[in-house]
């Protein structure tokens, strides 16, 4: 158990002094040369990161938690990042922490783990896995499918090693040779700084078989989310409590005490046009159970055109208000 003290970090400033180098390992399902990944890749490098790369040869968005061997590639990998004939793994000519892994994002997550970054760090194995930024969010059912979920539920359960996934409501794709999207550049910062807030939290830096889920907001310029500042963050859960026990007392009227799921959060509060990101602790996704406790001060609600501080009936006669939070100090306990 672990409590992630300042969390508000993430919720204000993001601004960050160097912290300790620790070895980190980068996977997603989009492919290792996709541009969210690269620009993260950079971002976690300039911190003073140790930092390797292990992705699929192509993208591979879908694969949930799928394994299989990696065979012999016939094609160029995505974005003509290697040549046809290649083999099964490969890595970058002049850096041998960028690397490709012709199979499913958690075989590729699987080979960072225990080939390449041990290859790099002296035997070392990673001590942090960071997935994505996913092109699209991860939310909900669709946490079943992600490869980039995938990949993070195989580091925390399996591996038994921290791990953070990383989803950006933007859904075009970029490749690591053209310049940097604004929406992988914001991105990449909201994802530095949440992974060096937990880093500095100090190890073990989540609770065992605990892993974070992360949806970042829709990316615009000119927009209400243009840049990393702009997003304020609210904790929500993966489902929405049928198959666990209660949470916390949220509900207006003290009826429910679960935290909203991340789908009422998107769909009821439109997240995206809200600038607000989401975090949830899954500690096995939709089996077990993470008591996440969180001390609050409750402000006015949010009377914004979205409505999300109107009361909602849910299926169970929840009448929900959505109000704004500023967390203060959270402890997330693995059962």
């Amino acid at each position: 158990m672990r409590s992630l003290t300042r969390l508000v970090a993430i919720l204000a400033a993001f601004a960050f002094p160097l912290g300790d180098s620790i070895r980190i390992l980068q996977t997603n399902d989009d492919g290792w040369v996709e541009g969210n990944i690269r620009v993260l890749n950079d971002a976690l490098i300039a911190m003073g990161h140790q930092v390797v790369l292990s992705g699929p040869a192509e993208n591979k968005s879908g694969a949930g938690s799928r394994q299989e061997d990696p065979k012999p590639r016939k094609k160029p990998c995505m974005y003509d990042s290697c040549p046809a004939n290649s083999g099964a793994t490969g890595s970058n000519a002049t850096r041998p922490d960028l690397n490709w892994v012709n199979s499913y994002p958690v075989t590729s997550a699987r080979y960072g783990v225990e080939t390449f970054g041990p290859k790099v760090w002296n035997g070392e194995k990673p001590e942090l896995v960071v997935a994505g930024p996913n092109v699209g969010p991860n939310y909900w059912l669709v946490n079943l499918i992600s490869g980039t979920v995938g990949a993070a539920a195989y580091a925390a359960h399996e591996a038994g090693i921290p791990a953070i996934a990383f989803s950006g409501a933007n859904t075009k794709s970029y490749s690591w040779n053209t310049p940097a999207s604004l929406e992988s550049a914001v991105f990449a910062d909201i994802a530095a700084n949440i992974t060096q807030t937990i880093i500095d939290a100090g190890k073990p830096y989540l609770p065992k078989g605990v892993y974070l889920n992360v949806n970042m907001p829709r990316v615009a310029a000119g927009g209400r989310c243009s840049k990393a500042s702009d997003v304020k963050y609210i904790l929500s859960r993966i489902t929405m409590g049928l198959l666990s026990d209660p949470d916390v007392d949220w509900c207006v009227f003290g009826v429910d005490k679960c935290w909203p799921c991340e789908r009422q959060d998107v769909d009821r509060c439109d997240v995206a046009a809200g600038c607000v990101g989401q975090v949830e602790a899954s500690a096995e996704l939709l089996l077990k159970r993470v008591r996440v406790r969180v001390p609050w001060r409750e402000v006015e609600p949010s009377e914004d055109a979205r409505g999300c501080a109107r009361m909602r009936e849910d299926a169970r006669g929840c009448a929900r208000g959505y109000w704004r939070r500023e967390f203060v100090d959270i402890d997330i306990v693995g059962k």
